[in-house]
């Protein structure tokens, strides 16, 4: 394993993994991890790698509906969201993950017990899948 101080997107695009874990800070431009990720996930997807991709969900992810949904229908991916259902101190108002079709089956299989763990937190399990529809 090696460490290196790059920018991951550019990284990503260049090594070769069974699987890839993005967590953007989408801050301070919000809109270019957006567009990164994207690439990067429409990239894994065209060369069979499996990943999975963290998003915030916050006032201004809904503005991303349709980049996200674009990106569901391309990649043939699954976004299991988790909306808090209480008011939280901050702008974050839930957060979900982008993955793979073949990560979103174990996901899936798990659902049950997402969910359960979701009430536990106070909060919803959404599941968006192709065509951005959610279940």
């Amino acid at each position: 394993m090696k460490f290196r101080q790059e920018n991951g997107y550019d990284a990503a695009e260049r090594e070769t993994a069974e699987i890839v874990f993005f967590d953007p800070p989408f801050s301070p431009n919000a809109n270019n991890d957006w567009k990164s990720l994207k690439s990067a996930c429409q990239s894994f997807a065209l060369r069979g790698t499996a990943f999975a991709a963290w998003y915030p969900l916050v006032e201004t992810t809904r503005s991303k509906d349709p980049w996200l949904r674009q990106l569901l229908d391309f990649t043939k991916s699954a976004a299991f969201e988790i909306v808090w259902r209480s008011k939280p101190n901050q702008n974050l108002k839930g957060c979900g993950i982008l993955v793979s079709n073949d990560l979103a089956s174990l996901l899936q299989d798990s659902e049950n017990e997402l969910t359960v763990m979701a009430k536990c937190m106070g909060s919803e399990l959404t599941v968006r899948q192709l065509s951005g529809s959610s279940m």
